[in-house]
């Protein structure tokens, strides 16, 4: 839920809601935050609460999911900082 203070801020609550989000963030089609909501290829409206919560797994197909669901990402070496490296 996204909701604006007295001084007129939004803030979202998915953030603090987030219990199992690691597991939006971990997939290969994941996005970002944009707009105060999490974004990814399935939803790019913005990822439905009950999904982002986990009260949802999207492991199987969910209307309005775009044929998109849950595959981990693969971290490939070009992905690391090169301070993980030591040629020495």
């Amino acid at each position: 839920m996204i909701w604006t203070d007295k001084k007129g801020v939004r803030h979202s609550d998915y953030h603090v809601s987030c219990v199992t989000c690691a597991i939006c963030m971990d997939c290969k089609h994941f996005k970002e935050m944009g707009n105060m909501k999490p974004i990814c290829s399935a939803f790019p409206q913005g990822i439905p609460e009950t999904v982002w919560t986990g009260s949802l797994l999207h492991t199987i197909p969910v209307k309005g999911d775009h044929g998109f669901q849950y595959e981990k990402a693969e971290i490939e070496d070009t992905d690391l900082p090169e301070l993980l490296y030591d040629e020495d």
